[in-house]
């Protein structure tokens, strides 16, 4: 049964911004890595709303998160790595 549904989960922003989708999720739904997703991407601690994009899993669970949806949250100083972002994904 593939991803039929919106899912929602929260993670930490990986090295190389990307987040690891949950296995639980993977298996539960048997999300494949040609699979296309859309993906919605916020902060919870400064909430500035949702950022939506069209992605593929990665075989080891990962998503990328492009630079520019990172770009509206992050400031020049500061990196992101490690804070927590809440993930929804949807099938196309």
């Amino acid at each position: 049964m593939p991803l039929t549904r919106k899912v929602t989960f929260r993670s930490k922003l990986q090295k190389g911004e990307r987040v690891q989708v949950p296995k639980m999720i993977r298996w539960e739904f048997k999300v494949e890595p040609s699979q296309f997703l859309k993906v919605g991407f916020t902060l919870p601690d400064k909430f500035k709303g949702w950022q939506f994009f069209y992605a593929r899993m990665e075989k080891a669970g990962r998503i990328y998160i492009p630079n520019e949806i990172l770009s509206i949250w992050q400031d020049e100083k500061s990196s992101m790595q490690g804070c927590i972002v809440e993930v929804t994904l949807e099938p196309t």
